[in-house]
């Protein structure tokens, strides 16, 4: 890329009002340094701690499910191991915040993800949070989390302040992309 494209990028996500824009390894350290970074422009922005606390948990929850289940991967020289990739977008429109993530995922779960996420919204808030309290307690009751389980779903349903949204794009034959936004 030369100079213009980089300006011209960075002017899109200006005209966007993105606040953090991420694209690459995703590990423990990266997303500490991050969700810092995040924490900090949230402050000097004055947003109010209802909001601000709602954006990072569910900013945490996104990037956790990339680490989980992206199943693109690459070695990150700093921590010696294979690491998850994908993209993580924060921004504002219209008094309201919002997180997007981005990663590969296998093409065989995609119908199974959307199964998931179609069951959620269709449900409003009561439904949410007696859900929620359904999977705790299977959780519980199983002494273990059950992958791909929707717990972290279903926590993102129940802070955002409108339906999440999804969308899943075949890729190849093996892979497809997922992209979930959270709006606070």
């Amino acid at each position: 890329m030369d100079a213009i494209d980089i300006y011209n990028l960075k002017e899109y996500l200006s005209r966007k009002n993105i606040i953090l824009c991420y694209s690459g390894i995703i590990s423990q350290s990266i997303i500490e340094e991050i969700a810092e970074g995040l924490k900090s422009k949230m402050e000097m922005e004055d947003v109010s701690m209802s909001i601000n606390m709602r954006l990072f948990s569910v900013f945490i929850e996104q990037v956790q499910n990339i680490m989980k289940y992206s199943s693109e991967t690459t070695f990150d020289e700093v921590s010696q191991k294979q690491c998850a990739t994908g993209i993580i977008i924060v921004g504002s429109k219209n008094n309201e915040y919002f997180s997007i993530t981005g990663n590969v995922i296998d093409s065989d779960a995609k119908e199974q993800l959307k199964g998931r996420l179609d069951k959620i919204l269709s449900m409003d808030k009561n439904d949410l949070k007696e859900y929620y309290k359904e999977l705790i307690q299977k959780d519980k009751d199983e002494k273990k989390l059950e992958p791909n389980g929707g717990l972290g779903l279903v926590f993102m349903a129940r802070k955002a302040s409108k339906p999440i949204e999804y969308h899943i794009e075949n890729i190849n034959e093996t892979s497809a992309f997922y992209v979930l936004q959270v709006t606070i």
